[in-house]
């Protein structure tokens, strides 16, 4: 009896969750911010590939983003077999115009868009801080995935420990 009560409250908790699943109409949207991000860096880098400055990815973004809404819907693959029914779930989330404005979703785009090929100096400097033979294996494995964390995922240089880690390698 135990188990059959198991059994029924796992199946309902199952359909519970596909049918919560079913009910989003985008429901990769992180992806989507990924996608926009790396667009409007690779436009930028392009366009100025000096930067835009410190503190200006946002003026990249909403010059770029809507031109990356617009390539990324056309390059969909319901577009390409031309699937009418469900197209507009298949399309960008209109929210992805705002979010993550500002960081990027993470600081290597915010960097490139930012600094431009000055980046370029930031990741020499965390190869040559962990190709070299100075440093523990220790100190390489701990400051450098604070970077790279933050990096692939950080929202801006203050937060996460990405400006400690960057300065902390530098100094040594």
């Amino acid at each position: 009896d135990e188990i059959k009560n198991e059994k029924k409250y796992y199946e309902s908790l199952i359909d519970t969750l596909t049918y919560k699943d079913s009910q989003y109409v985008h429901p990769n949207m992180t992806i989507q911010v990924y996608q926009i991000a790396l667009l409007n860096t690779f436009k930028s880098i392009k366009n100025e590939p000096l930067g835009w400055g410190y503190g200006n990815y946002s003026n990249a973004h909403f010059k770029y983003v809507l031109q990356n809404i617009v390539r990324l819907n056309i390059e969909s693959k319901a577009l390409k077999k031309n699937e009418i029914k469900g197209l507009r779930e298949k399309m960008q989330n209109d929210d992805v115009y705002y979010l993550n404005y500002n960081d990027g979703r993470n600081n290597f785009s915010k960097l490139v868009v930012e600094f431009g090929i000055f980046s370029l100096a930031v990741f020499l400097m965390f190869l040559i801080f962990g190709l070299s033979k100075y440093n523990s294996i220790s100190d390489k494995a701990f400051l450098i995935g604070i970077a790279s964390t933050q990096l692939g995922s950080g929202a801006g240089y203050l937060n996460g420990g990405f400006l400690i880690a960057v300065i902390i390698i530098l100094i040594l």
